[in-house]
């Protein structure tokens, strides 16, 4: 059986990108916020087994199996799921997935983040295999009825279900000193391309060396992987789920020069802003 080595910068914001829920819940008497963008479908029927290897996924998926059954291999460990379970696999967690059985599966493509714009589920490092009739059953229906309000509420539904354990993480977010609160909104309202360290220190009245290590401390991330990120990830929205151009995208994350932004997008997506644009791949 050939294996497929699958990476999630091929057409992963393509379809549904503007579809999202937000959910608010009460976790230790501190409210907190989930966000869920559903990036596109995946529904798919394998008459032949098939692997695909993710090395590096981007995003979230979580998979209702139906028919047949999946073998996924993560961090060394071999799980069988069967028909009737649900299993979720969170951005950041490589895994190799082989389809058999005549399998027929309905897979969703979530970006999950805290209302700090903060990815959810880098934070949890395994799979979650879901053994919930009613969970089951809950989406299979919303998927027959093709109604996709109900759908995206009884994804949201199991998505929560997945995610208790990292609830004391999103509190740590949460109830971060004023300081950093006031910095994250500041963060937020600012194109990703002109977050630049020495501004926001200036801003804040603190050292560029204390900034940065203070942002470390507090949320576990370099402010430059956290700008990274953001760049990448608004770049890849717009890219596909937009008519903008490239001049008008790079503007918009606040480039002032356009070939840097050709160089940045080029150094982390391994393509040009065209070819991601243009590029089609295999959903799994």
């Amino acid at each position: 059986m050939k294996t497929v080595c699958y990476q999630d910068r091929k057409d992963i914001l393509r379809q549904n990108r503007n579809s999202g829920m937000t959910q608010h819940f009460s976790f230790e008497e501190i409210l907190l916020e989930l966000n869920c963008d559903f990036i596109c479908n995946s529904f798919s029927e394998f008459v032949n087994p098939a692997r695909f290897h993710h090395d590096s996924p981007l995003i979230s998926r979580l998979i209702l199996v139906e028919s047949g059954f999946v073998r996924l291999e993560v961090e060394n460990q071999t799980v069988i799921i069967q028909p009737q379970q649900l299993y979720f696999l969170p951005a950041g967690l490589p895994f190799i997935t082989e389809y058999h059985d005549h399998c027929i599966t309905k897979g969703f493509h979530l970006h999950l983040y805290d209302g700090f714009n903060f990815s959810i589920a880098h934070d949890l490092h395994k799979l979650i295999v879901v053994d919930n009739p009613s969970l089951f059953l809950l989406i299979q229906q919303a998927i027959r009825q093709d109604n996709r309000p109900f759908v995206e509420n009884a994804v949201m539904a199991a998505v929560s279900y997945c995610l208790p354990e990292i609830f004391p993480v999103m509190k740590e977010r949460a109830t971060v000193p004023p300081l950093y609160q006031k910095l994250l909104e500041a963060m937020r309202n600012t194109p990703p391309a002109r977050l630049r360290l020495k501004d926001f220190s200036d801003k804040f009245n603190l050292t560029p060396t204390a900034l940065s290590k203070g942002f470390y401390r507090q949320f576990d991330i370099s402010w430059k992987d956290y700008q990274n990120r953001q760049i990448l990830l608004r770049a890849q929205a717009l890219l596909s789920g937009s008519d903008m151009t490239i001049s008008e995208i790079a503007a918009s994350l606040g480039y002032d020069d356009i070939n840097y932004f050709y160089v940045f997008f080029r150094r982390h997506s391994n393509c040009s802003p065209q070819e991601y644009r243009k590029s089609i791949g295999h959903l799994d």
